[in-house]
């Protein structure tokens, strides 16, 4: 599956967009031109099939949501080069093709890290930002550096396994079925090993501090008290740091809130918007 990797089937309801050397695959949820547009930019070896348990839940509350595959995972062919850059420029382009003036903007997880660079090149179409389990700096610490580098070599070496039987099942909270695990390896599975491995090479070294710093649009940042990848006091940091931001610390859901308790999660997200 690995070494014959090929996208998902496209299926009516997404696109392919082409810009210079990378093509992504583009979907909408509940596309209403009368309705504000979310743009969704997931984390770590997800794709399309994650967001499409959360998706329709957040759009149910009025608004349109926009996700996108990254090159190599889900429904998006592979590209020999991935870069932050590139990966923004793309997203513009895309918006501007589909006349999006202004959005709404949700990095989750590694997605954070992505959406963070956008922001900085897109800052004045962006009306609310919303980071979910993210961090301006995941090897923040050297604690942290030493386990996301022995991760990376796992990851190379043993990708299924990596993923399979250490990454969700650790990231996992106590609201997490089996039936949510099987379908998380099912989605990660979907994914070119070479392209998930530079996208984690990519966003895990980056350090986003200074973005921070510019983000003057309302912003809301979710977190959790036990989400081992995004400690709280991160958390806390980046809404000190950030003006006009706000925080939420869920106290039982952890990493994949968006999955074990998305109703929770889409009405603090709606109720923050309407804000």
């Amino acid at each position: 599956m690995i070494n014959n990797w090929k996208p998902l089937p496209l299926k009516k309801e997404i696109k392919i967009f082409r810009y210079k050397n990378i093509k992504i695959a583009f979907k909408y949820y509940n596309k209403k031109i009368s309705q504000k547009t979310i743009l969704f930019l997931y984390g770590f070896g997800a794709n399309i099939l994650m967001v499409d348990q959360f998706a329709p839940i957040l759009s149910g509350y009025g608004y349109t949501i926009l996700t996108i595959d990254y090159p190599g995972h889900g429904y998006s062919p592979k590209t020999d080069n991935i870069s932050l850059g590139s990966i923004t420029e793309a997203l513009i382009q895309l918006l501007k093709n589909q006349d999006e003036d202004r959005i709404i903007l949700i990095g989750y997880s590694f997605g954070g890290i992505v959406a963070l660079h956008f922001y900085k090149n897109y800052f004045n179409k962006i009306d609310r930002f919303i980071l979910i389990h993210s961090s301006y700096y995941f090897k923040k610490g050297l604690y942290k550096k030493i386990i996301f580098n022995i991760f990376e070599i796992l990851l190379k070496k043993h990708y299924f396994f990596t993923i399979n039987y250490l990454a969700i099942p650790i990231l996992k909270d106590f609201y997490f079925t089996k039936k949510q695990i099987q379908d998380a390896r099912y989605t990660a599975m979907q994914n070119f090993k070479k392209s998930v491995t530079m996208m984690y090479d990519i966003i895990i070294n980056k350090n986003m501090f200074d973005i921070l710093k510019i983000i003057n649009c309302p912003t809301f940042i979710i977190g959790s008290y036990i989400d081992i990848l995004v400690s709280p006091s991160i958390s806390k940091k980046m809404n000190k740091i950030i003006k006009n931001s706000k925080i939420k610390l869920f106290k039982l859901f952890g990493h994949y809130s968006l999955m074990s308790k998305p109703e929770e999660v889409a009405k603090n997200i709606d109720d923050f918007i309407k804000s």
